[in-house]
């Protein structure tokens, strides 16, 4: 079953236009609905890949450090290193999405083409 969740997600804007007709012509809304869908899912996953990268390695690191002071009394000031950093907690799970984000981004765009 894992294998089919691609193809089914693919088809999820094609499923909304059946359940939701529009005056606009076909293709058009078509590729609408395809880009709508695609722009929240690249954006998600393209800042994930962001984080993945060590972008915010710094930061996180500091964060533990010193973060931890802010909200506790001033006798227990423990500064040690993260365990692990924020690139490694995320995961790769972000490039499922990358792919699904630009399939949707390209149907839409061939779409829209072939709507003009």
């Amino acid at each position: 079953m894992k294998k089919f969740w691609f193809p089914i997600l693919c088809l999820l804007p094609l499923v909304t236009m059946i359940i939701r007709p529009s005056d606009v012509p076909f293709l058009i809304t078509l590729s609408n609905r395809y880009f709508a869908f695609s722009a929240p899912v690249l954006l998600l996953c393209l800042f994930m890949w962001a984080v993945s990268d060590g972008t915010f390695d710094t930061f996180y690191g500091m964060w533990q450090r010193i973060g931890v002071r802010l909200f506790t009394p001033r006798d227990s000031q423990d500064i040690r290193e993260p365990k692990k950093r924020l690139s490694q907690r995320i995961g790769r799970w972000y490039i499922k999405g990358i792919w699904l984000g630009v399939a949707w981004l390209l149907i839409a765009i061939i779409c829209w083409l072939l709507g003009k």
